[in-house]
């Protein structure tokens, strides 16, 4: 049979649907629910195409191709039509795909991922993964006003995660050596915040990196931040760290000419002005009421001229942000000197949980607590909800095990010793989604509602699931010895429902209730290790959304 689809002419065999042809002809058209070698659900409604002649839309999965068939798939109506669709499930998916903490932290740095990595005592990998987007995390750890945990949601059952203070601890354990390349010779002006990133985050890179800064010493503004709050010597031993990576300091040495800013510019590739909005003004570039003028790349008005942080206005007290702003132009910066086009990536996509249950915060602490965590040696599994006055206890005593840390001047010894700072980092509530991927293209997201979400433009809206019922309760199911159910996320497509009964589960997994109220539980109110005896690795990878997932991720032990 022959069959057009989207303009592209494709042969393909009795029996086969439209699905199949779109794959011959690589045309690709989203599903959620679909199973290949298995009888269609279409519970998503994803895949719908428009078949000429045919008034309503059809499902792809579901629908037998014809000979003669024309198929319309990228069409305004068809991408409405999905679109809808992605929001219905949307509006009845309870979970976040970033944490909150994560989206509150200018440098967008995977906090829950070193939350786990402390928690494990695996602290050079935690390391790196501070030192991605942080390069001065010891002294940031200090001074930092903490945005991350005004966002935790563990401050509304008793007090935040120490982040900062164990961003702090995790740098001062560290030595890291970033590798080296010498692909091109940058040269960096100014030594503060945004400066030292900058010249961190370009080693990074594999580049040669000189900072010329005009006063003795590097830190810009840090030096002001009283000793009582700021121990002089942190800010000395970050410098450390960046220097023995290979970065070169000449102090005692400005730019205050457009004259000057000519020469440096002709001895090196690149060139990234990072000083105080004060010293711009003589360097003859073009400028806004807050500082020198740049476009979306950090480019100024002179070529291979760059600038970031305080040059552009940006940063203020907020030095963090001042090291995002760096971390932006060195990728700029990066493409310009291997060729390559460059573009600001996209805000990326992305669910929250709006307005969490205390209830609901109270099952995530309860999981954190690891308390139905499957016992290999008894077989036991407990999922009792703790009662509230035994949490309410419980989480009191966590919180008792450390010392609160907000605002300026923690001390990254607020949790002695690795012990306790495995404690601490424990408290995490895991808001993040295990499955929601971290790649710049939206493609590469192991979840396909997000990515899909994100290719239709979908709104993830608040208030409520469709019809005006109440959404999902967050509820996970952790007593699985390989898997976690978080029910919260799951969008009824009966992916694992159809594996377990192909695998030969005896019990496996089922639609419960019915309408929109559906939910997808093991039969007969049996536990999830009955359900899931053969195949939950299997279903944990072909979930859409993470709804299950592997309790080990990799590299990491148990959550």
């Amino acid at each position: 049979m022959k069959i057009t689809i989207d303009g592209h002419v494709t042969s393909v065999p009795e029996g086969a649907t439209i699905h199949d042809a779109a794959l011959a002809a690589g045309v690709v058209i989203p599903t959620l629910c679909h199973l290949r070698g298995a009888e269609a659900c279409t519970s998503c409604f994803v895949c719908v195409v428009k078949v000429a002649g045919r008034e309503a839309l059809a499902p792809a999965c579901a629908t037998p191709a014809a000979d003669g068939m024309v198929v319309e798939s990228g069409s305004v109506a068809v991408r409405d039509a999905r679109r809808t669709a992605l929001e219905l499930l949307l509006s009845d998916h309870a979970g976040d795909c970033v944490a909150p903490c994560q989206t509150a932290c200018p440098a967008a740095m995977d906090i829950p991922r070193m939350l786990r990595l402390v928690a494990a005592d695996r602290w050079a990998e935690a390391a790196k993964v501070v030192r991605e987007r942080i390069a001065i995390p010891a002294t940031l750890g200090r001074v930092c006003p903490a945005p991350c945990e005004q966002a935790c949601r563990r401050k509304k059952l008793d007090e935040p995660v120490t982040i900062c203070a164990l961003k702090a601890a995790v740098a001062d354990a560290d030595a890291a050596t970033p590798r080296s390349t010498g692909l091109g010779r940058v040269v960096v002006v100014g030594a503060g915040p945004a400066g030292l990133s900058a010249a961190w985050f370009l080693r990074r890179r594999g580049h040669g990196v000189v900072v010329l800064e005009a006063a003795e010493a590097a830190g810009g503004g840090l030096r002001m931040v009283e000793a009582s709050q700021h121990p002089v010597d942190v800010l000395a031993a970050d410098v450390a760290v960046i220097q023995a990576a290979g970065v070169a300091f000449h102090f005692g040495q400005a730019v205050r000419t457009a004259e000057g800013l000519a020469v440096v510019a002709a001895e090196f590739d690149a060139v990234l002005l990072a000083t105080g909005p004060a010293a711009t003004d003589a360097w003859g570039l073009e400028m806004t009421p807050r500082g020198v003028k740049v476009d979306a790349c950090h480019r100024t008005s002179m070529a291979r001229v760059f600038a970031a942080g305080a040059a552009v206005g940006l940063g203020g007290r907020l030095a963090v942000r001042a090291g995002a702003d760096a971390l932006a132009a060195v990728e700029a910066i990066d493409a310009t000197l291997a060729g390559r086009e460059y573009a600001p990536p996209p805000r990326p996509w992305t669910c929250r949980l709006h307005a969490p249950r205390e209830t609901e915060l109270r099952e995530l602490a309860r999981v954190a607590r690891g308390e139905g965590v499957f016992n290999r040696s008894t077989g036991v599994s407990p999922m009792q909800t703790l009662p509230e006055e035994q949490t309410s206890t419980s989480q009191q005593n966590a919180s008792e095990t450390v010392t609160p840390c907000v605002g300026h001047g923690r001390d990254a010894r607020a949790t002695h010793g690795r012990d306790a700072r495995a404690t601490a980092a424990s408290r995490c509530l895991h808001c993040d989604c295990r499955k929601a991927g971290d790649a710049v293209d939206p493609s590469e997201w192991p979840c396909a509602l997000r990515r899909w979400a994100a290719e239709y433009g979908a709104v993830a809206k608040s208030g409520g699931a469709a019809g005006g019922g109440p959404r999902r309760e967050v509820a996970v199911d952790d007593t699985h010895e390989l898997v976690i159910y978080d029910s919260g996320k799951c969008i009824s497509c009966g992916l694992c429902v159809r594996i377990a009964k192909l695998r030969g589960e005896e019990f496996g997994m089922a639609f419960i209730g019915r309408g929109f109220s559906v939910r997808v539980g093991v039969p007969f109110g049996r536990p999830l290790r009955d359900g899931l005896t053969k195949c939950a690795a299997d279903i944990a990878a072909a979930c859409p959304t993470g709804a299950i997932c592997l309790k080990r991720e990799p590299g990491l032990d148990d959550r």
